[in-house]
């Protein structure tokens, strides 16, 4: 399996858990179903972190080096529109660690997991549609 293969199967998987979350924000949070709702968040985390930082610190710095112009500033131009989706996820696992985080605010927590699914949905159709399309 190709390197670009890879991360499509790892785009799928991060789609799959993005969307679980979204139907769970749409019931809201309750306490009962807390543990289910971490363990989508920590298997999301196992996935998501390796992976971005595979594509930030690897992919598009090698891509930028391509011989193809076209590759090349594909890949810068992406990368800094995604790099700004990294340091939005860290800081949301890092808040959203604890239940209490959690419960504490979960109207602010509902609005952050959104905002978070619909940059990742975004991330990943743009570099499916725009980058990966001409490896």
């Amino acid at each position: 399996m190709n390197i670009v293969d890879r991360y499509k199967n790892q785009h799928k998987i991060i789609l799959s858990l993005c969307s679980t979350l979204d139907e769970a924000a749409e019931l809201g949070v309750n306490e009962k179903d807390m543990a289910s709702y971490m363990s989508v968040l920590k298997t999301l985390d196992d996935i998501l972190s390796t992976h971005l930082e595979s594509e930030d610190s690897y992919l598009y710095p090698n891509l930028a080096d391509n011989e193809d112009t076209h590759i090349q500033e594909t890949a810068q131009r992406l990368q800094t529109q995604m790099l700004p989706i990294t340091d939005v996820y860290k800081a949301y696992k890092d808040k959203y660690i604890l239940v209490s985080n959690i419960l504490k605010d979960e109207g602010l927590f509902l609005k952050e997991t959104k905002f978070l699914t619909e940059a990742l949905y975004s991330r990943i159709e743009k570099e499916e549609k725009e980058l990966y399309s001409l490896l």
